[in-house]
C-alpha cells in the first residue's frame, strides 16, 4: 500500500495505483457487468448536469469566487467537490467495465 523512498531518513508515499486496483476490484466483485454499466451512465448523466450547470468541462475550469453570486461559497465548494467524486467514480467503474469482471479473467492493473 506504500512505497518506499530511499533517503535519509527513509520516507513512504501511497501507492495511488494499487489503491485503484483494489477498489476496481471491489467494484468488479459487488455489481455484475450490467450493474457496472448502469451506474456508469448514471454518474455520467450527473456529470453532465454539472457541466451544464456551472458552463465548464471540468470542476476545476470553475471560479469559486465568481459563483458566490449565485449560491453561497459553501454550496459551490460542495457541487464542485461531489463533481469531482463523480469524476473518479466514472473513472473507476469504466475502468472495472473494460477490463471485465474478475471471474472471468479480466485484465489487472499492476500494482
Amino acid at each position: 500500500m506504500t512505497r518506499e523512498i530511499s533517503g535519509r531518513p527513509v520516507r513512504y508515499e501511497r501507492n495511488e495505483s494499487y489503491l485503484q486496483w483494489r477498489r476496481v476490484e471491489q467494484i468488479r466483485d459487488e455489481y455484475s457487468e450490467a450493474e457496472i454499466v448502469k451506474e456508469l451512465k448514471e454518474t455520467m448523466k450527473r456529470i453532465e448536469e454539472y457541466r451544464a450547470q456551472f458552463d465548464a468541462d471540468s470542476p476545476e475550469d470553475v471560479s469559486l469566487m465568481d459563483r458566490t453570486e449565485e449560491a453561497s461559497v459553501e454550496e459551490v465548494w460542495e457541487a464542485l467537490s461531489e463533481w469531482k467524486t463523480l469524476k473518479q467514480r466514472a473513472e473507476l467503474l469504466d475502468t472495472a467495465r473494460q477490463n471485465g469482471h474478475s471471474s472471468s479473467g479480466g485484465a489487472k492493473v499492476d500494482a
